[in-house]
């Protein structure tokens, strides 16, 4: 026998954080990710018409996979790794 109240508690345990994400908060963390990476096209469109160096684009697309929660922690090491190289070679 299937009880509604039951029901309603497994659906909020599944939209608990402490549980995982809510189809609603994945939605809106790749939309805000998207956002984001429109923005960050934008700056390296700017950054191409002005002739910057190369480097200070990759060093703006690795901060912002580093800073952007939708990537793995594993991706975002590894462009950590990457910016830290980056920014060592400009001091």
């Amino acid at each position: 026998m299937h009880h509604p109240q039951n029901t309603m508690l497994l659906s909020q345990e599944a939209d608990d954080p402490e549980y995982g994400f809510s189809d609603t908060t994945e939605l809106d963390l790749a939309l805000l990710s998207f956002e984001h990476l429109k923005l960050l096209i934008t700056e390296l469109d700017s950054m191409h018409l002005e002739k910057l160096d190369d480097s200070r684009a990759l060093e703006k697309v690795c901060d912002y996979v580093v800073h952007d929660p939708i990537y793995a922690d594993s991706t975002r090491a590894v462009f950590r790794s990457q910016l830290e190289k980056l920014t060592s070679r400009q001091s």
